[in-house]
């Protein structure tokens, strides 16, 4: 676009191609996505918020929706970023990609600050699990 022609972004064999790959592919996967990210969302709000407001006098029944709700919480929260952890580590291992910092090698995804506060919040919730 340096020459400040919009038509090469605009050519009809490359909307075709995204228009087929969001259509049959990236759009369920996308979706299933959000959906579980809304699900979870809810469990939270219910677990956290609506549930001990609900009534003055909280029953065993309410306390048991309210541990099985935290601890799908938990589990879902804490499997879906352990296992991009995981995978990523993994990935970094097979294909070599090490950093060094102060002289330790660490693995190359841990350079993005995002990853890790992502472990690090994998971290945490290990130590909450222990205790």
């Amino acid at each position: 676009v340096k020459a400040g022609n919009a038509k090469i972004i605009c050519h009809p064999a490359v909307v075709l191609v995204a228009d087929i790959l969001w259509s049959r592919i990236a759009s369920a996967y996308f979706l299933a996505l959000r959906f579980w990210m809304l699900l979870v969302l809810l469990c939270f709000v219910v677990s956290q918020s609506v549930l001990p407001r609900l009534h003055t006098v909280s029953t065993d029944t309410d306390n048991l929706v309210m541990v099985v709700l935290r601890i799908f919480v938990y589990i879902s929260i804490f499997s879906t970023f352990s296992v991009v952890q995981i995978r990523q580590f993994i990935q970094d291992i097979r294909s070599g990609s090490f950093v060094q910092i102060y002289q330790i090698p660490w693995p190359q995804f841990l350079t993005d600050w995002k990853e890790r506060v992502a472990l690090a919040l994998v971290l945490v919730l290990i130590a909450m699990a222990a205790q």
